[in-house]
């Protein structure tokens, strides 16, 4: 089957719940309808690679369809009906690099599992309530470069309490880049780095325009490329790969702040099919 065959057949299992199909091996249903009954219809798709579903009316049971997908390397269920005692019993793939838990109550029990996870590279717990152990435990991860973690309580420890620069929360993100740890607002004076760009980007749904992507970032491209052109391979290897595998023709790349990059990749027809990010 071609890569064109699997989108029109992907797309046409899940017609009518707002999902969008513009790759082969992705699915992006960021607050869409998608639900349980959906993922029963692709349960054996196993090749799916990135699923973003964050928002949707999904359940325990959509996640354990979900864990179907043994080559995923990109999964969203932030703002679903998932429970944390199902994702600490979920026989959870391997492969993930990037996990998305936003407003997911999570316990120490399903943190401890998502902390064999191995390969986890960037983590979003906002809202999830974590304990200063399951803080610890997700924050041990050793391929981790991104971690949110807003309305966590504030670790004690001194490495992380020097990092601070004098700024006053109560709420914490934490951000892991280059085994650099600080706060929010120290975070984004430090390196120019617009959350509401980040945001912008976390929602950019594929199919949209280079133009439409223009507006929403609320910047233009520094420069295009016949190739995935973030800054930097070594540590971004998934990034890559997603692009290598994508219909992509020509890329942009988009720059937030001092050291963030976008690179987005449209297909023949102009329209967007692959996203990754990344520092140099």
């Amino acid at each position: 089957m071609t890569d064109d065959e699997r989108v029109a057949r992907l797309g046409a299992e899940l017609s009518g719940c707002g999902v969008q199909v513009n790759g082969a091996f992705q699915l992006w249903a960021l607050d869409a309808h998608l639900s349980d009954s959906h993922l029963l219809r692709i349960a054996t798709w196993a090749d799916l690679e990135v699923v973003m579903v964050a928002g949707c009316p999904i359940t325990d049971a959509g996640l354990a369809l979900i864990c179907c997908f043994r080559r995923l390397t990109s999964l969203d269920i932030g703002g679903t009906r998932i429970t944390a005692n199902a994702i600490a019993a979920a026989d959870l793939p391997k492969t993930l690099t990037t996990f998305g838990l936003y407003e997911l109550p999570l316990t120490d029990e399903a943190a401890n599992h998502i902390g064999q996870l191995t390969d986890i590279q960037m983590l979003n717990c906002n809202g999830c309530r974590l304990s200063l152990q399951a803080f610890h435990r997700l924050a041990e991860l050793l391929r981790l470069r991104s971690f949110e973690a807003l309305g966590c309580p504030v670790p004690d420890e001194p490495w992380i309490q020097e990092m601070k620069l004098g700024v006053a929360i109560t709420s914490f993100v934490l951000v892991v880049l280059a085994s650099v740890v600080i706060a929010p607002i120290a975070f984004d004076a430090l390196m120019g780095f617009d959350r509401s760009v980040q945001l912008a980007f976390d929602r950019l749904v594929f199919g949209v325009s280079l133009d439409e992507a223009n507006a929403q970032l609320k910047s233009d491209p520094i420069r295009n490329s016949a190739e995935c052109c973030l800054p930097q391979g070594h540590g971004f290897e998934v990034e890559f790969g997603r692009a290598e595998r994508s219909t992509a023709i020509i890329y942009y790349l988009f720059k937030n702040g001092t050291n963030w990059y976008y690179c987005l990749g449209f297909d023949s027809k102009g329209l967007l099919v692959v996203k990754t990010q990344g520092h140099s």
